[in-house]
């Protein structure tokens, strides 16, 4: 127990001391002192928070399959968003699909959607919601094929491919145009 204590007294004083390391914009070594495991442990914990954080997702569009289709929302860092049924990505930009089934939970019958020049095949679970990276190389416009999952027994499965999505990649600079023209300040009204 007495050496948990040192560990997050040890963690805590590191913690409280990064500000004062950076404001004096000296090469300040905080594990000075410590030897062995300790000198280690600290050293791994301050480049753990001095490291530069791995750039995330440009954008995130979140899906949700219902039997009448396929429903897109994307959300803009201003807050305006936009509700459609039709997909449209960016070009060469780095985004999260997250995906989800809306009104499947009382069926045997689950949303799938897949774009196979993005590598996109997925079966949205009702109640779950899932995502997925992707970054769309070539403009243009995608086959999309959404339809229906059926689990008729553990052993069978069944694919009905019945709803058409329209789909497309386009430059960022049509993407913001397109947000900024069709885009309302609430969509969950």
């Amino acid at each position: 127990m007495k050496a948990i204590s040192i560990y997050v007294f040890a963690g805590l004083s590191l913690l409280f001391g990064l500000p004062s390391a950076f404001a004096s914009g000296e090469d300040q070594k905080p594990c000075v002192g410590l030897s062995g495991v300790d000198k280690e442990n600290c050293q791994a914990a301050f480049d753990l928070l001095t490291k530069e954080q791995e750039k995330g997702p440009d954008f995130k569009i979140f899906a949700s399959g219902k039997a009448s289709g396929w429903k897109f929302r994307y959300d803009a860092a201003d807050g305006t968003c936009i509700e459609s049924t039709e997909l449209r990505l960016p070009h060469d930009q780095q985004l999260t699909l997250l995906y989800t089934s809306a009104d499947y939970a009382n069926t045997d019958e689950l949303p799938t959607l897949r774009i196979d020049r993005l590598g996109v095949n997925v079966t949205a679970i009702p109640g779950r919601i899932s995502e997925l990276a992707i970054k769309a190389q070539e403009e243009g416009k995608l086959e999309v094929r959404a339809g229906r999952e059926a689990f008729r027994s553990q052993n069978t499965e069944e694919s009905k491919a019945d709803q058409v999505v329209l789909a497309e990649v386009i430059s960022p600079n049509k993407f913001r145009a397109w947000m900024k023209e069709n885009g309302r300040k609430n969509c969950d009204d």
